[in-house]
């Protein structure tokens, strides 16, 4: 008869930590692989473009894309309404403080600080700016399509409770 074998013990992963959650304060060249890893997971196409671009300005796609993800990972990952627009003040702020260069610490506003005073490339604020209210506007529509659809759910339910008595 043959005897069962024992378990095999999963591979153990190394351990990450997190450049967000790290008690130092995020360096350049962390922050860059930090900005590279973010579009790695979640814009791949753009990750991919890096490699291409010529290396005066990989830093201000790294840094422009970075900061897209984040404000469009906002709705996903936070469930609060005022939460929601208490981060988008967060970029906001994190914007008009790499103008002053004075970033937070903060990965992708070090790498944007970085672009925006000390690289060749010249972006405006007003770029920024413009790309921030776009995700508001995103987010304030989101709001309230959820809400909408929150309303006809409510509607439906009292429709079909109604209409069994």
């Amino acid at each position: 008869m043959l005897k069962p074998r024992p378990p095999r013990p999963l591979p153990r992963r190394p351990h990450i930590q997190s450049i967000r959650h790290s008690s130092a304060a995020p360096t350049l060249s962390s922050s860059r692989k930090y900005c590279q890893s973010l579009l790695q997971k979640h814009d791949y196409p753009a990750y991919l473009q890096t490699a291409f671009l010529p290396p005066s300005s990989r830093d201000a796609h790294l840094a422009i894309r970075a900061l897209n993800i984040e404000m469009a990972l906002i709705p996903d990952t936070i469930s609060n309404a005022a939460a929601r627009v208490m981060r988008m003040q967060f970029w906001r702020d994190a914007l008009e403080d790499c103008y002053r260069r004075c970033p937070k610490r903060e990965p992708v506003s070090i790498l944007l600080a970085e672009v925006v005073n000390h690289s060749g490339v010249r972006l405006t604020k007003s770029f920024f700016q413009s790309m921030v209210s776009e995700r508001v506007g995103r987010l304030c529509c989101f709001l309230v399509s959820a809400t909408l659809v929150l309303s006809i759910v409510l509607l439906l339910c009292s429709v079909c409770v109604l209409s069994t008595y």
